[in-house]
């Protein structure tokens, strides 16, 4: 199946928290068109799932569970996430097309990336960044 990265700063922790909960109320949304699976301003594994997709929510270089020490939109970043995709794209349950998604953050983060150019990323989905 083909891979949908969120690569952000996060943590995967945050569908359910009250902050992210609000900010649908304050638009005029109803909570319950997200599944509280999806990290901060990713895509909804609830959903994408259901399409055939597989979801990745990285703790990136130095947040959360991950080691190191963090950088922030800097190629580093890019590069981090060039070794992530290029791992995902030879998987035996992947079929070699890793794409990415997501907004803000997720978004800036996704032309560090694509500017390294990693051969197994078939696309960008930056929005609002």
């Amino acid at each position: 199946m083909p891979v949908i990265v969120a690569w952000s700063p996060y943590g995967k922790g945050q569908g359910t928290s009250a902050s992210v909960m609000n900010i649908f109320g304050m638009v005029g949304l109803d909570n319950g068109i997200v599944s509280g699976l999806a990290k901060f301003e990713g895509p909804d594994p609830a959903y994408w799932c259901a399409q055939g997709y597989a979801i990745c929510n990285p703790d990136i270089r130095g947040v959360v569970d991950s080691e190191g020490d963090s950088v922030v939109w800097d190629r580093q970043e890019g590069r981090d996430c060039y070794d992530l995709i290029e791992w995902l794209g030879v998987q035996d349950w992947c079929t070699g097309k890793v794409g990415m998604s997501g907004t803000s953050y997720l978004a800036v983060s996704q032309w560090f990336t694509a500017a390294e150019q990693p051969p197994h990323l078939a696309a960008i989905n930056p929005w609002e960044a």
